[in-house]
């Protein structure tokens, strides 16, 4: 039998007990009274409680109990609930158990007591919003609700579908939360379940190699390498691609201006393509003759174009008018991608694609003593260490964007033609480090996304 709380008998309990059977025929108006009142009215009514048993006078009779109520000895008892008198007067719990509808079960807490165990009714498919609820087949428990499952890659938590390997509420397990952002961030989850973040549109992480913040976009780190010429192609209208630094600036024809760039809405880009002569065009210019970079952000719109040119650098004709080519190709032999062309003849095709409709960060640096190397939304792709060797490119040359020249200034082939946008393209004369490239395309390509 478990201890419970004891009848205390006062003076004037002793003298209303001998009155028993004298009081019993008035009605009932016991009240409890708080710690330290008095109670008044009838005490010929059994008192019941849903816990242990205290000792009660023993001509107590079964009568006095209320409906709901069993005589247990001299007590009136909850069958239901009453973890002394269990189902049955005889019937105690063992400890570290409840009385629930008349049976022993486990003491679960938040959880519920199902079949001699604890179960969660709001996510539990045998137990869904009560005990042996069970779900059928294909479904799961949903805030205490049989629904059809998740789908694949997902996982019930909370109640509620989650890919637990992108969901910063639950990134890699249930309830595994991801710290705040920073300010201009929101928290981000990555496979396999990894805690990160993201910045907003038009803010990229900052320091670029081992991001804690989020700063506006900026090209601050692009004009503080150096460039001799940077062409932006933000111009609204006009015929004039202003280069911003080196003075060259560029003619344009068919070109649609003032279209939506990569930092779109704010951000204004070029679109090319719009008919097979469109072009930008620089009849003389000084090229970088041993050392180059060349960085552009740049769109391809029709995967089914063969060549699209982004800057093609000429000084003579025929095969020997490539002096800088730079451009992407699919649909003939060998790898379908990025290419490059140095010193007119020497030439590297990799399998490098970014003709998937997104802009994308390129770029392309070169010397006559250590090759050439191709990195893509700043990351270093391909390196080729001996691709023009010892060679010079002539310095100058007739610049165009959009073509590519079989012969100085001209000989376009129609199949031969950027159909996209140009955002920006920037011309170094030396080759960039890995991490110089990382952070131009880190800083100008933060969109957000």
């Amino acid at each position: 039998m478990r201890s419970g709380p004891k009848l205390v008998h006062t003076g004037l309990g002793l003298l209303l007990g001998l009155c028993i059977p004298a009081c019993a025929a008035q009605p009932a108006t016991t009240t409890q009274a708080s710690s330290g009142s008095s109670s008044t009215g009838d005490t010929s009514v059994v008192p019941t409680t849903d816990g242990p048993t205290p000792d009660l006078p023993s001509d107590t009779t079964g009568e006095s109990c209320p409906p709901d109520r069993a005589m247990c000895g001299s007590w009136c008892a909850n069958l239901n609930s009453d973890p002394d008198h269990c189902g049955t007067c005889d019937s105690p719990c063992p400890d570290d158990t409840v009385c629930m509808q008349g049976t022993c079960a486990p003491d679960c807490g938040d959880l519920t007591a199902c079949d001699g165990g604890c179960f969660n009714t709001a996510v539990d498919p045998t137990h869904c919003g009560s005990c042996g609820n069970l779900c059928p087949a294909g479904e799961v428990c949903a805030q205490g609700t049989c629904t059809p499952g998740c789908g694949d890659g997902q996982t019930i938590c909370g109640g509620a579908c989650s890919d637990i390997f992108h969901d910063p509420q639950n990134c890699g397990n249930c309830g595994e939360t991801c710290p705040p952002p920073p300010n201009n961030g929101e928290a981000a989850c990555i496979v396999p379940g990894t805690c990160t973040f993201k910045c907003l549109q038009f803010n990229h992480p900052a320091p670029p190699l081992d991001p804690v913040d989020c700063e506006a976009c900026t090209d601050d780190p692009v004009l503080a390498a150096g460039p001799i010429h940077y062409w932006r192609f933000s111009e609204q209208n006009g015929s004039v691609a202003i280069d911003d630094i080196g003075g060259a600036d560029a003619t344009y024809l068919d070109v649609t201006l003032d279209q939506e760039g990569v930092l779109a809405p704010n951000d204004r880009a070029a679109l090319f393509g719009t008919a097979e002569t469109s072009e930008a065009r620089i009849d003389s210019m000084s090229f970088p003759a041993t050392a180059v970079t060349v960085e552009v952000v740049v769109r391809i719109d029709d995967a089914e174009q063969p060549v699209h040119p982004f800057i093609s650098v000429a000084s003579g004709n025929g095969s020997e008018a490539n002096e800088f080519l730079f451009y992407h190709r699919v649909g003939d032999e060998g790898n379908q991608g990025l290419r490059l062309i140095v010193a007119q003849t020497h030439e590297w095709r990799t399998a490098l694609r970014v003709d998937d409709g997104n802009w994308h960060h390129l770029a392309a640096s070169w010397s006559n003593d250590n090759g050439a190397t191709i990195y893509v939304d700043g990351q270093r792709m391909a390196h080729q260490p001996t691709l023009g060797d010892a060679q010079s490119i002539t310095a100058m040359a007739t610049v165009i964007f959009g073509q590519e020249q079989d012969l100085l200034g001209g000989g376009f082939d129609p199949t031969q033609y950027l159909k996209g946008a140009l955002d920006s393209l920037v011309i170094f004369d030396r080759v960039l480090t890995d991490q110089e490239v990382f952070v131009h395309a880190t800083s100008v390509m933060c969109s957000g996304s």
